[in-house]
């Protein structure tokens, strides 16, 4: 009896022991309610973390990995090494599927430790769920991020809550900057407690380490407070020179620097202390540190979510100005020249994407085939490329063998619907919330008409008329389009259908002309005088009564060299009934003009541009401009493709009605 009473008390003495063991930091949790996890670390996991951010910003992301590992390694609860390791690996790499499942992981062996329940909300868009934040509240409530799960769950219903418990997290965690951001938004916008929110962006701006962060806040509020007056903006433009001409921490100039271009809207002062930045440190540039997410579509369609930081983004928007060249041939060789830039893949793919839809809406088959190409090597599910890529081929007439084998790689592949799969570090709730199974399904019927379309298009331009017809029915069929039936129509033609192809003609001109009139605006517009190249001058309100329509155009435009005589045609089969066409040239070497003019035998009215292209903000050429009778601008048209003809002379025949 004593042995087995002696051999018990062993027993759980052992399994008191091991469980103390296996508990850790865990079991201490618990039974502090959090608070332990509020003890700083030591100073060389701080340094390690603040070092992972400095080889962030400074593009060199391996080693900011590997120094916030070694950081998470000595200090497993300090969440700031978490966070900060989270966006390194998240944000600036893009590997958001293998830090998911190393954090699934880690909850999976310890599904009660706050610290990695709130690492993994603080990255997941608030998706991570609100019954995480629940358990953290009730694990960890006196942790200072055990707060900031309260002031979350608070936030909707009881703002007053969520202040007490956001101020309770910047007590016990000083350093909390997304406590300080939340607070200020809460009390600024939720409460319109606009002193509250300058007293908190105060306290902010005033923590060590944290005054780069907080002045932006604190510049704003004030600004705010003082309704943007003249007087308020004088005293910040007074306080940021004279902070900048002091000052020699470039987190701070960079405050300054984006005080100056957002606040004030004065480009030579932040320019001023961009060089100041750059003479302390030449390795900056404006980007770094910055980063951008966004949702982007491939061309079928599907949705996949993309994270842009440092020299990424600085190329990024290096894009979005190339992309806002009027010519589209300039526009493809400037996106050219960035590929030699460095993109990483996922801004590689954004920029040949960009690249072929130029190329598609310019119908340039070289460059069209080339990044369709490009593209099905990268994403060999994206058929909507081979499909489009297909119908310029045909519409071009080049190279129709290519074309047929990218138009039944495209149909049979949409010949029945399937769903998406979601594309590779794409959260599964930003792709199940941008493209939910009923969108999927209208992407489907646009991806297999176009797929239809395409084959069909390329059995007409091959002579095989009678394919040509069945699919091109099927196209008709899946989505209808006045494209589509008037592509129809003309196959039905060629087999000796006429009644049938009248019909469909009837019906795509009734389509087009609904599409048209949904479009119409009604803009008023000033008078103003043009003087054509032949020294006739023309008072905008002498032509009250009529229809009008300004072309916008240029003699390097390839696609301008195609409209103008499409506008000439229409001009002369129009004019009579009321219509006026002005084109107005936008080049800069005007000798070119008379010249063009007389080689394509224009009979419409040609005028050098004297402003108007910037005060019908035309900036992209050819664009047309349409005003009606009663002197208001009804419709725009950007650009010209096949589809332009009969878009144009549809516009044309509503308006005189």
């Amino acid at each position: 009896m004593r042995r087995n009473t002696l051999f018990f008390l062993f027993m759980v003495l052992f399994l008191a022991l091991f469980l103390g063991a296996f508990g850790g930091a865990q079991g201490q949790v618990l039974i502090d309610k959090g608070q332990s996890l509020n003890e700083q670390p030591p100073a060389v996991v701080l340094d390690l973390v603040a070092r992972g951010i400095e080889l962030t910003e400074g593009d060199r992301l391996d080693e900011a990995v590997a120094a916030l590992k070694k950081a998470i390694s000595l200090a497993p609860r300090y969440l700031r090494a978490h966070i900060e390791y989270r966006n390194v690996k998240g944000n600036y790499l893009g590997h958001l599927d293998d830090l998911k499942a190393e954090y699934e992981s880690l909850i999976e062996k310890e599904p009660d430790n706050p610290v990695y329940l709130m690492a993994v909300y603080y990255l997941s868009n608030g998706s991570f769920g609100r019954d995480s934040l629940e358990k953290v509240a009730e694990i960890a409530p006196e942790w200072a991020w055990g707060h900031y799960a309260k002031a979350l769950l608070l936030l909707d219903k009881e703002p007053e809550g969520a202040v007490g418990e956001l101020l309770q997290t910047i007590e016990k965690e000083p350093s909390a900057t997304e406590a300080y951001y939340l607070l200020i938004s809460l009390q600024e916008t939720k409460l319109n407690r606009i002193d509250d929110a300058i007293a908190t962006a105060e306290k902010f701006a005033g923590r060590a380490g944290l005054r780069a962060k907080g002045l932006p806040a604190l510049w704003r509020l004030r600004l705010k407070k003082a309704n943007q007056s003249e007087e308020a903006k004088e005293r910040l433009r007074h306080e940021l020179q004279k902070l900048a001409n002091v000052s020699s921490d470039v987190e701070i100039l960079r405050s300054i620097r984006s005080a100056y271009t957002e606040l004030l809207k004065d480009r030579e002062s932040a320019r001023s202390v961009e060089e100041k930045i750059r003479r302390i440190d030449p390795e900056w540039y404006p980007m770094r540190g910055w980063r951008f997410s966004r949702i982007t579509f491939n061309e079928s369609g599907v949705p996949r979510f993309i994270v842009l930081a440092n020299r990424q983004l600085a190329i990024y928007n290096k894009v979005q100005e190339a992309m806002e060249n009027p010519d589209p041939q300039e526009r493809i060789r400037r996106l050219e020249d960035l590929l030699s830039l460095g993109p990483n893949p996922v801004l590689k793919r954004i920029i040949y994407e960009d690249i072929f839809r130029v190329a598609v809406k310019a119908t340039d088959a070289a460059a069209t085939l080339k990044y369709a190409d490009a593209l099905r090597a990268i994403d060999p599910s994206d058929t909507g490329v081979l499909a489009k890529a297909a119908l310029v081929l045909a519409n071009r007439r080049v190279d129709l063998k290519k074309a047929l084998q990218y138009a039944r790689v495209a149909e049979k592949a949409t010949a029945e619907f399937q769903l998406a799969q979601r594309p590779p570090n794409t959260p599964g709730d930003i792709f199940e919330m941008s493209f939910p199974e009923q969108r999927q399904r209208e992407a489907y019927a646009e991806n297999r008409a176009v797929a239809l379309h395409a084959l069909g298009r390329v059995f007409y331009r091959m002579g095989n008329y009678k394919e040509a017809g069945t699919v091109l029915r099927k196209a008709v069929n899946a989505k209808r389009s006045a494209l589509r039936l008037t592509h129809l129509a003309e196959a039905l033609l060629k087999l000796g259908h006429m009644d049938e192809a009248e019909k469909l003609t009837a019906e795509a001109s009734k389509q087009l002309a609904e599409t048209v009139r949904r479009s119409f605006v009604n803009e008023p517009l000033d008078d103003f005088q043009l003087e054509s190249i032949n020294s006739r001058k023309y008072i905008f309100s002498a032509l009250r009564g009529k229809v009008v329509l300004i072309n916008f155009w240029a003699t390097w435009c390839a696609p301008c060299r195609e409209e103008l005589p499409v506008l000439n045609r229409l001009y002369e089969k129009y004019r009579e009934r009321g219509l006026e066409v002005l084109a107005v040239s936008t080049d800069e070497e005007r000798k070119k003009v008379p010249r063009f003019v007389k080689e394509y035998r224009l009979t419409i009215p040609v005028f050098y541009d004297s402003g108007m292209k910037d005060y019908f903000n035309a900036k992209t050429i050819p664009t047309n401009i349409f005003i009606g009778r009663e002197g208001k601008v009804r419709y725009r048209k950007i650009g010209f493709d096949e589809e332009s003809v009969r878009e144009l002379e549809a516009v044309i025949i509503e308006l005189l009605k």
